[in-house]
């Protein structure tokens, strides 16, 4: 189960924040499938994922099923891509036991940059408070859907 809020961040203010991050990772990921049900594949640094995620609730709550998959797999899926490559460097920086996982997108997505934050509850993200370097949210917002993002 996926529980996250998503967020835009100004470029500048996260460049601030990943100075603190624990985590930095390379991502290019491509979708096979969209809508209420998505199916995609993930490189990750060198580690290759399949992912499923189905629609439970307006933005907060997707089942997601992923597991790990070989080289071989992930190009094999190539042929059955839909739209572009998603490319981004994610990095992950906890803040009162939450991760933040920010993105700076790449390519024609260049300039975007997102943060995204995974909770344990629906009660917990409902309650969660901005911090103020966080602009917008859009967790609802389907044209920063990451399967929107590989169609423009």
């Amino acid at each position: 189960m996926e529980i996250e809020r998503k967020f835009l961040i100004d470029k500048n203010k996260a460049n601030e924040i990943i100075k603190k991050a624990q985590n930095k990772s390379e991502i290019e990921q491509f979708y096979v499938k969209f809508g209420d049900e998505e199916e995609r594949f993930r490189k990750r640094d060198s580690k290759f994922f399949h992912t499923i995620k189905r629609k439970i609730d307006k933005g907060l709550k997707r089942e997601e099923i992923e597991s790990e998959i070989t080289k071989e797999e992930y190009e094999t899926n190539l042929i059955d891509r839909i739209g572009q490559f998603v490319r981004k460097t994610r990095y992950e920086v906890v803040f009162s036991d939450l991760v933040f996982e920010i993105d700076f997108y790449k390519e024609s997505l260049q300039g975007l940059c997102v943060c995204e934050i995974e909770f344990k509850s629906e009660s917990q993200a409902k309650s969660f408070v901005p911090q103020s370097f966080l602009g917008r949210e859009i967790t609802d917002d389907i044209k920063y859907k990451n399967q929107m993002l590989a169609r423009v």
